[in-house]
């Protein structure tokens, strides 16, 4: 049985043991897999705009334009907000994923944590999780004791 079909269909059901067991320390995976609950981009409705040279009959067809770009605008800022609520919920789960597989908490004094994350996005994030895990792996191991 492949271990992908085990795991839940919705974010918010979606645990690090889950992610863990599915995908081990791969964390290319993990975040492609978690990225996938996002919604896609939706182009914003453009405005429409009124010639120039307008008869009465245009400046009808321009009103019913309007009227129903608002109502676009007001489904594409819903959509928005949705789609920003659901990747924050995707990147909250991928740092937690990566601190726990990476023992950050155990690894790293509580005065420090927030240093170390920090310098792990400046130095990663340009690269995606994948560049922000091994920023912070890298970090990490320097407080570890040999």
């Amino acid at each position: 049985m492949n271990k992908k079909q085990a795991l839940p269909t919705k974010i918010d059901d979606l645990t690090v043991d889950q992610l863990e067991e599915a995908f081990g320390d791969n964390i290319s995976a993990v975040a492609d897999y978690v990225r996938a609950f996002i919604p896609p981009f939706r182009q914003k409705p453009v405005k429409p705009k009124l010639d120039k040279e307008y008869n009465s009959a245009d400046l009808k067809k321009h009103t019913t334009e309007i009227e129903q770009w608002e109502e676009d605008m007001i489904e594409y800022g819903g959509y928005d907000a949705l789609r920003n609520i659901e990747s924050g919920k995707a990147t909250d789960l991928i740092e937690k994923y990566t601190h726990e597989n990476l023992q950050f908490e155990q690894n790293v004094p509580e005065i420090y944590r927030q240093k170390v994350i920090s310098r792990a996005y400046s130095e990663g994030h340009s690269e995606g999780a994948y560049g922000y895990y091994h920023s912070l792996r890298n970090l990490i191991d320097i407080f570890k004791a040999d």
